[in-house]
């Protein structure tokens, strides 16, 4: 599995992400333009060209092979390569992108802030909510957070999302636990699931870094 992990601090929309919109869908890039605020813009912009250049870097594709849709259920899928899996979550400023050649994956990002507490018995197992709320203040929501990402990126490995009965899988339990990787960075909450004897290391890349890598193929080809 490779992981790639991607922030900005600004929300402004500039020349680069103009340019940058050339290497995606016209679907894409229609739906982008679609959005009000600028920071929607840039994160569904960065999502999708985040995803490219990890697929790109660690498969033979070539950008004109690069060919995307959508199962029933939401999932993305590699229309060119269906051995190939990735997966990608967004948050405030932030985007998780992970790709693999050898098993289903799935990713999530979250922002550490206030955790909405109130909606634990909807969506965590009994296990889970002892976990969280055996801990106190900024632990009890690092827990949050980490329990959170950690469901999502299981259920969207296993292509399901969030539609099942979240409450009957339980993370903390070992043979669940084994398929998940969870790490801070900075205020962000991350977290894998796939198949993997090591922990994955993730790539923090820069909006500077994507620019150069699509510009820089552009120009050497």
């Amino acid at each position: 599995m490779y992981t790639y992990f991607l922030s900005f601090f600004s929300d402004a929309w500039t020349p680069e992400e103009e340019i940058l919109l050339s290497y995606i869908s016209p679907e894409r890039h229609a739906r982008i333009l679609r959005y009000v605020h600028t920071a929607d813009r840039k994160l569904s912009l960065y999502a999708a060209l985040l995803t490219r250049m990890a697929l790109l870097t660690h498969t033979p594709l070539t950008m004109n092979e690069l060919q995307f849709d959508y199962k029933e259920n939401h999932k993305p899928v590699l229309l060119t390569d269906s051995s190939i899996d990735f997966s990608f979550s967004h948050t405030r400023n932030g985007v998780l992108c992970c790709v693999s050649a050898d098993s289903a994956v799935g990713a999530d990002i979250e922002i550490t802030g206030e955790a909405p507490y109130q909606i634990m018995d909807m969506v965590f197992h009994p296990e889970e909510i002892a976990y969280i709320s055996s801990a106190t203040n900024t632990e009890k929501q690092k827990r949050f957070f980490k329990v959170w990402t950690r469901k999502e990126a299981y259920t969207k490995r296993n292509g399901t999302g969030l539609v099942c009965d979240l409450t009957n899988i339980n993370t903390l339990e070992p043979s669940i636990a084994a398929s998940l990787h969870s790490w801070e960075t900075d205020r962000y909450i991350c977290s894998v699931c796939g198949n993997f004897t090591a922990p994955p290391l993730p790539q923090q890349v820069s909006t500077k870094d994507v620019f150069a890598f699509f510009t820089g193929r552009l120009f050497s080809q």
